[in-house]
């Protein structure tokens, strides 16, 4: 027999500690590319070289060049993509995304498919198709929308794993105008109009007017620059050089290369030879059509964002240089829009950002999701709370579920311990909630009547009093001739 002894075991759980939140897990997807890709997570942007490279050429082999455009380099997708995963983590460092690109539309199934595929992690996810187009009958916008909001329901409902979608909105001042996403029914859905009138996003947009301006200047000037090229003295040839440098093209004097999405438009090999006809023409429904949006930069502030904060909130949310000019879209400076017209838009429920008197940065008008303003999800706020509410609740009851139910033998109804374990396992997650100020204040409701014998069903009814938001603040002010004590 072994020597007396005290021994000590280490035992968990004491100490209520939970695991860290996964409020910051974002997703992206690009739809209607040339080719798809899997799902992948970046901690950076520069992880998207990782997969996007020439050392994964079965896969990617048409997205070589996801990086930081050059100065002066033509946009493509390409960059695009590169400015809202670097946009995204610009907002929020610590964010993680996963992220993917689809050769088609996308269809409820694809972001089901999505968060199946990233164990239902994702809180918030980014949605670029340029289907989601609000001009003419506004039918591209409203098939997206839907095929969003079926997708965010189905998660909700039968996968457990809601979300919410932020998407990129395509279109005019008009359109936007004409539109209004009250509508929609659509709770889950937010749609952003905003573009950057300053930084990269504004530097793509120069860069592609310039293209246009090369090209028509080519266009028109083709004869001229063949025979210059070809007969012409050095000094003429220095003076054509000159002229398409003016202009945007990408010249040297034996030379001459005009390229828009890496499509070669014209290009002059070789000293003698003439130039080709354009292959393709930037038109201007193309120059005009290509957007740049900022589904990466709302995304991220989302991430970074506590479920219960508007990223309108002017204190911590200031969007920085990128976005020091707002635009639309359609690159009209926000400026340049009247206040009754923001105003519309605003109703209308639409993501843009706006400038504030005597404030320097840049700020989201509001937080709007696409339904009715009277909705208690009216705003992306409201559903991040109670979403994770859902899944923190949903957690701490799963292991629960087939667990024994104790009977009042003389009432038939719940057992007062069994109540109150389940108050307490209820309770739990949201007084986490409570403690880190997402919520106001909850009720749990357990109706010990229950006929569970009959139903084995367990009905537990949650209350929870949101944070509210400092939407307006309304000051009265005038002179007195004395203060009152």
């Amino acid at each position: 027999m072994a020597l007396n002894q005290i021994k000590f075991t280490k035992t968990l759980g004491g100490l209520g500690r939970v695991a860290p939140s996964e409020d910051h897990i974002s997703g992206l997807i690009f739809a209607g590319m040339d080719s798809g890709t899997d799902i992948f997570a970046l901690s950076s942007p520069e992880d998207l070289n990782s997969y996007l490279s020439p050392g994964n050429p079965e896969k990617y082999s048409s997205y070589i060049s996801s990086e930081k455009r050059n100065p002066g380099e033509a946009p493509t997708i390409d960059h695009v993509i590169y400015y809202h995963v670097q946009q995204f983590f610009s907002m929020n460092p610590t964010g993680r995304l996963y992220f993917q690109m689809l050769s088609s539309q996308i269809t409820s199934s694809d972001i089901i498919d999505f968060q199946k595929s990233c164990d239902g992690k994702v809180r918030q996810l980014g949605v670029f198709d340029e289907s989601l187009d609000f001009t003419g009958d506004g039918s591209g916008a409203e098939t997206i929308i839907g095929e969003l909001e079926s997708a965010a329901s189905t998660l909700e409902e039968v996968e457990f794993a809601p979300l919410s979608i932020i998407a990129q909105g395509f279109g005019d001042l008009a359109s936007f105008d004409s539109s209004d996403l009250s509508g929609k029914n659509a709770k889950n859905v937010s749609i952003t109009i905003a573009q950057s009138g300053s930084g990269e996003g504004y530097a793509m947009i120069s860069t592609l007017m310039n293209l246009f301006d090369a090209e028509q200047y080519v266009i028109t000037n083709l004869a001229d620059i063949n025979t210059t090229f070809t007969t012409g003295t050095d000094q003429e040839i220095t003076e054509m050089i000159s002229d398409l440098s003016d202009v945007g093209a990408s010249v040297s004097k034996d030379k001459l290369k005009i390229k828009f999405k890496n499509k070669v438009l014209t290009e002059r090999a070789d000293t003698g030879s003439s130039f080709p006809a354009f292959t393709e023409s930037i038109s201007a429904q193309v120059r005009d059509g290509f957007v740049i949006g900022s589904v990466g930069t709302v995304l991220g502030a989302v991430s970074k964002s506590s479920v219960h904060e508007n990223i309108g909130w002017v204190q911590k949310f200031n969007l920085g240089a990128e976005f020091n000019v707002p635009t639309f879209v359609d690159r009209t400076p926000v400026s340049e829009v009247n206040k009754a017209s923001l105003d519309i838009l605003d109703e209308n429920r639409f993501i843009f950002m706006v400038k504030h008197i005597g404030d320097v940065g840049t700020y989201f008008n509001d937080s709007h999701v696409a339904d009715k303003a009277t909705s208690d999800f009216a705003y992306i706020e409201s559903n991040r709370t109670i979403n994770k509410a859902i899944r923190d609740v949903r957690a701490s009851l799963l292991p629960q579920l087939n667990s024994p139910l104790a009977v009042d033998a003389t009432t038939g109804g719940l057992a007062i311990d069994t109540i109150k374990f389940f108050e307490n396992l209820a309770g739990s997650p949201l007084s986490r909630m409570l403690r880190a100020g997402e919520l106001s204040g909850f009720a749990v409701g357990i109706n010990p009547d229950q006929d569970v014998l009959a139903t084995s069903r367990l009905d537990i009814v949650l209350k929870l009093v949101p944070v509210g938001v400092a939407r307006e603040i309304q000051v009265k002010i005038g002179f007195a001739a004395k203060v009152s004590s």
